[in-house]
């Protein structure tokens, strides 16, 4: 407190006192900036001009007195020390200034307890300054608790709840004092709950973690919420904060990413950095045998050419669902190319294959009568691995396969079209 000189505003119209208390301060070891007003003018001038630590003001002045010193500084809503220091005052009169909200009253004869005064007022000064702050970042941290869209709950260390905003109870389908003095874990499905106690949620220093909450309804969504344990003098834990927030969206988004990432997004099927993903797996795991079918589209390129893409999509989708018609929900279909599929079926051995592609086959000539001139015709090839070593190899064995049968139909188509022409040329 005495590391800098006091700014005191004197409100006093006789020099020669105002001279003697401050030797006295000096003496007690007070050392001040000052000035010396005697009107409600000057007195309002100085608090404007700058910023005072203390008033001290006499009680009885010609045409000014320390009851209207008071009533300046209270209108400017000023709050600093104010006392009043009086040639001549009664029992009354300091009854008087105290009611109107003076710190204290001194005697002028006896100026010994000025500094002990002036040092007890501007503690208490500081404190009210702390508890006003404290009491205004109360009041706006309750306004931002109350207002931000995140859930915020806080229970006892008996998991009573003894506060919660509104956005946690709106996420969670109550009214806030619905929730006021209920089980925490009111939020919470019950095969989720835990004990709680002081010893288990002292363990929960700062905790992060994504869950599963449950509305008033009944119905879940997911919620990642971060808990801090406010603990007492003692130690020990007295309370939890937690916020909530719905993050719906936000796995919704992750989900929609994750599938893009190992989907087709024209057929819906797996594409080719899944299915390589799931070459490594099987080769590593034991699923035996494992069968191979590799699906190539005929003539893609020629309808992409010449009705246009959209007809070839049409196609693709045709294919994918054929393909879906047939293959088991534990097998694995992808499309690893423009027109090449593939299909890979753990625990097929060669007769399973054979019936499914059969079935492939009929289901094409099926779709090929139903879809307005354009005909789907299929190639395809399959291997069957009978060790996990064999699987790349097996893959390329089904390759082959497939491109035989495609060159077979090519020469077919060659061939037919070569005794067409004859045919037309023979007279």
């Amino acid at each position: 407190m005495e590391e800098r000189a006091l700014r005191i505003l004197l409100v006093e119209d006789s020099p020669d006192d105002a001279d003697l208390l401050l030797w006295h301060l000096r003496k007690s070891g007070i050392e001040s900036e000052w000035e010396r007003v005697d009107s409600a003018v000057a007195m309002s001038e100085a608090l404007d001009r700058t910023t005072w630590d203390i008033v001290i003001a006499d009680y009885i002045m010609p045409g000014f007195s320390g009851l209207a010193a008071l009533n300046v500084l209270r209108d400017k809503g000023i709050d600093i020390p104010f006392i009043i220091v009086s040639g001549k005052m009664g029992e009354d009169t300091a009854v008087e200034a105290m009611k109107a909200g003076a710190h204290d009253y001194l005697i002028k004869d006896n100026l010994a307890r000025l500094a002990p005064a002036i040092r007890r007022e501007l503690r208490e000064a500081e404190a009210r300054c702390e508890r006003l702050r404290a009491e205004q970042e109360l009041k706006t941290l309750k306004h931002a608790i109350e207002t931000i869209p995140i859930g915020v709950t806080i229970a006892d260390r008996h998991g009573r709840i003894i506060f919660t905003n509104k956005a946690e109870a709106d996420m969670h389908g109550y009214d806030v004092c619905e929730l006021i003095g209920k089980d925490v874990r009111i939020f919470a499905p019950q095969e989720r709950w835990h004990p709680w106690g002081k010893e288990v949620i002292g363990e929960f220093v700062s905790a992060r973690r994504e869950t599963e909450n449950i509305r008033k309804d009944g119905t879940r969504f997911p919620a990642y919420l971060v808990s801090s344990v406010v603990f007492g003098d003692d130690g020990d834990p007295v309370a939890v904060i937690t916020a909530c927030e719905d993050i719906t969206e936000r796995k919704e988004a992750e989900e929609k990413l994750r599938y893009m990432s190992c989907h087709d997004t024209l057929t819906g099927f797996y594409n080719r950095a899944f299915f390589e993903d799931e070459m490594e797996r099987l080769s590593c795991e034991s699923e035996l045998p494992i069968s191979v079918i590799m699906v190539d589209v005929d003539g893609l390129k020629e309808v992409n050419d010449t009705l246009g893409h959209a007809a070839g999509d049409k196609v693709l989708k045709q294919t994918a669902s054929v393909l879906m018609s047939v293959f088991r929900s534990e097998d694995i279909v992808a499309r690893i190319g423009g027109d090449e599929f593939v299909v890979l079926l753990p625990g097929a051995d060669q007769s399973v294959v054979e019936k499914a592609m059969q079935r492939v086959r009929d289901v094409v000539l099926q779709a090929s009568r139903s879809m307005g001139g354009l005909g789907l015709s299929l190639s395809l090839g399959a291997a069957t691995a009978h060790s996990a070593e064999e699987l790349g190899e097996t893959l390329k064995l089904a390759d082959e396969r497939m491109y035989e049968e495609k060159l077979t139909k090519s020469g077919s188509r060659v061939a037919h079209e070569k005794q067409a022409l004859n045919d037309r040329r023979t007279p």
